[in-house]
């Protein structure tokens, strides 16, 4: 049965609502300062690179210390090493390593076989029309014109791929299509060969590569831009659903509580630069999802109220259907919390990203709910009465 008058404790949320939006607008104009000039520390997804998860024999000590210095040797300098997985059990040190894949740069490298064929080709002619890696063991090569393979072969030997090693050189597809095929050793067998000089094999257990990731720069820069226009796109469905679910009254409301939360958790993690990848853009969506029910739930209450006391005013119907939905909003949110935080203290590296943001986002959609979403219908209310109304209008 439908509760006119709440029981127990009223809070007047709406006296500190410009308390809170204060705060709010210095949270939210403080993380977009973070965002616009420290960026976010991107994951191999967006900047691009090579990713690989390490274990290392039972019983390695300064395991981190050592792997920089081995990769250091190896001729990657700036190569980011992180723990990886519980380290009470030492059989299972694993280690995830993220280094730039600059010798895998596909226009660096179609320069550079451009040079190598210079004398093949005419004053101001275009002789490498095409040049692709698929992953990191094979890359594709296109000429606008042929050369006697053997001359090309001995050309692309002598042409260095930084880590990649190429173990064959053939002709791909029809002979006319003038298209070659690089066959390049596993990164991962390049790696461990070198790794294993540097982590001898302890009663039978020898470092290993358990996972390789490879994005290219184009690929990431391409998943950055999808992963804005998601959140762009979810933005804009959630404000004509909520127009044709409420009015136009209640609609900016929503919009301006989704930008809140997002843009305060996403300044979160440019802060404390906290990897940002797709698991994180998947937070921020199923966080944007959460916060818009949490939001609706409330305004449901605000416009059932509202028809059935119509004398008070707008302010005092909010105050009470905040109250009305406060407990669940606790059961929920707390529950929801907590969850998050057994994943971000129990489920490992790999999925921080996703609990950490939804730690942050479960309280700052639950306040923006009530602080933000709320007060942004008393102002279009507002509005609304502010606009001479004709006969026909009423």
């Amino acid at each position: 049965m439908f509760e006119l008058i709440p029981t127990g404790t009223k809070i007047p949320f709406m006296k500190y609502k410009m308390l809170m939006i204060l705060f709010s607008s210095i949270l939210t104009f403080t993380s977009l300062y973070f965002i616009l000039t420290r960026g976010f520390n991107f994951g191999v997804d967006f900047a691009g690179g090579i990713e690989l998860v390490v274990r290392l024999p039972k019983g390695t000590t300064n395991g981190a210390e050592k792997l920089r210095k081995s990769f250091a040797r190896i001729g990657i300098k700036d190569a980011s090493v992180q723990e990886f997985g519980s380290q009470k059990d030492k059989a299972q040190e694993e280690y995830i390593i993220h280094f730039a894949a600059d010798f895998a740069d596909e226009n660096v490298l179609r320069n550079t076989i451009e040079g190598a064929l210079s004398s093949y080709a005419q004053p101001g002619e275009k002789l490498v029309t095409g040049f692709r890696f698929t992953g990191l063991e094979k890359a594709y090569l296109t000429l606008s014109k042929p050369i006697p393979f053997e001359e090309l072969k001995k050309q692309m030997k002598n042409i260095s791929f930084g880590l990649l090693e190429v173990t064959n050189f053939e002709t791909f597809g029809r002979e006319a299509s003038n298209e070659y095929q690089f066959t390049f050793q596993s990164i991962s067998g390049l790696v461990q060969r070198e790794l294993v000089k540097d982590f001898p094999a302890n009663d039978g257990d020898q470092v290993s590569i358990q996972k390789v990731d490879f994005v290219g720069a184009k690929v990431g820069k391409d998943l950055k831009l999808s992963a804005l226009l998601s959140l762009f796109i979810t933005a804009v469905l959630i404000f004509v659903y909520i127009f044709i679910r409420f009015d136009l009254v209640y609609a900016p409301g929503v919009v301006l509580s989704l930008i809140h939360d997002v843009t305060i958790t996403a300044g979160f993690f440019s802060f404390f630069r906290i990897d940002f990848d797709l698991t994180t853009v998947a937070a921020l969506l199923t966080l944007a999802g959460y916060s818009i029910n949490d939001t609706i739930i409330v305004y449901d209450r605000i416009r059932e109220v509202a028809k059935h006391l119509k004398g008070k005013s707008f302010e005092e119907i909010i105050n009470i259907s905040a109250n009305q939905t406060l407990s669940r909003t606790i059961i929920t949110s707390g529950t929801v919390f907590l969850t998050a935080l057994s994943l971000w203290i129990w489920g490992g590296p790999v999925i921080h990203g996703f609990a950490y943001a939804l730690l942050i986002g479960v309280i700052v959609g639950t306040y923006s709910s009530i602080f933000i979403a709320a007060p942004a219908i008393l102002f279009t209310n507002w509005i609304r009465e502010r606009e001479p109304r004709t006969k026909k209008a009423a």
